[in-house]
């Protein structure tokens, strides 16, 4: 694959020892309010090849050759609010939380160019891989926060919100505990890279819960010079859980 960018637009970029061949891998695309996170992951093993850390410019598809370039797939991380969980049967026309699907349906408003993940599909498919007890994962686009309520292998609740502080937060994760049987000092709260620039937000939040825990996906070659770097990466890491 040959760069023809200036490259003006990366903040940091990344290259494993292997070459990297587009046609065997999976590229997926997050964006986010202050930069956008491109990673290769082979189609075959699922590991990371490549990242890219880029500016969040309106128009990426025309200034970052990785767009262009022939993948295997482009997938695009979305972080759309209109969603709903569905269960996949019902007993005696009651919603059974033993036999929900482990699928967001989404409803698009826009188009999109490229194939897309629903980010909440991502973290319920990285959740399923421990099956732990009482996990809030909660995440924010703009001043919806999107909250989904795992237990074990159930998915209990998956749902957005309109929150203008960090109170109104608290109260629907907390409502969302309640309304399923779970306490709050057994669950633990599950934040991603778009919460914790609110530093007044995770302080608030996080006595609430008995344990608190950074969504990040960690590998080999650190970057320390890209602050939150694994933090930046896990939402395409989750996307590519689902492939």
């Amino acid at each position: 694959m040959q760069e023809t960018s200036n490259k003006q637009h990366l903040l940091a970029e990344y290259y494993s020892e292997k070459e990297l061949v587009p046609s065997l891998c999976d590229l997926y695309v997050s964006l986010f309010t202050d930069c956008a996170v491109l990673v290769a992951f082979s189609s075959r093993d699922k590991n990371l090849m490549a990242y890219k850390i880029a500016n969040p410019v309106e128009q990426l598809s025309k200034v970052e050759p990785w767009m262009k370039a022939d993948f295997n797939q482009i997938i695009s991380v979305s972080f759309t609010t209109d969603f709903f969980a569905t269960p996949e049967a019902f007993v005696a026309n009651a919603y059974n939380h033993q036999n929900l699907s482990g699928q967001v349906m989404v409803d698009y408003e826009d188009q999109h160019s490229t194939a897309s993940v629903h980010y909440l599909n991502g973290l319920i498919t990285f959740h399923l891989l421990k099956k732990q007890a009482s996990q809030l994962y909660v995440y924010r686009t703009g001043n919806q926060y999107s909250i989904l309520l795992m237990n074990f292998d159930q998915c209990l609740l998956a749902n957005s919100y309109q929150c203008d502080n960090e109170t109104e937060v608290l109260y629907f994760l907390l409502n969302a505990l309640q309304i399923s049987d779970l306490l709050p000092s057994d669950a633990t709260l599950n934040l991603d890279y778009s919460i914790l620039k609110q530093t007044e937000m995770v302080k608030f939040l996080s006595p609430h819960f008995s344990k608190n825990v950074v969504l990040n996906y960690a590998f080999e070659h650190e970057n320390p010079a890209v602050p939150d770097l694994q933090e930046k990466l896990f939402a395409c890491y989750a996307a590519s859980l689902c492939a």
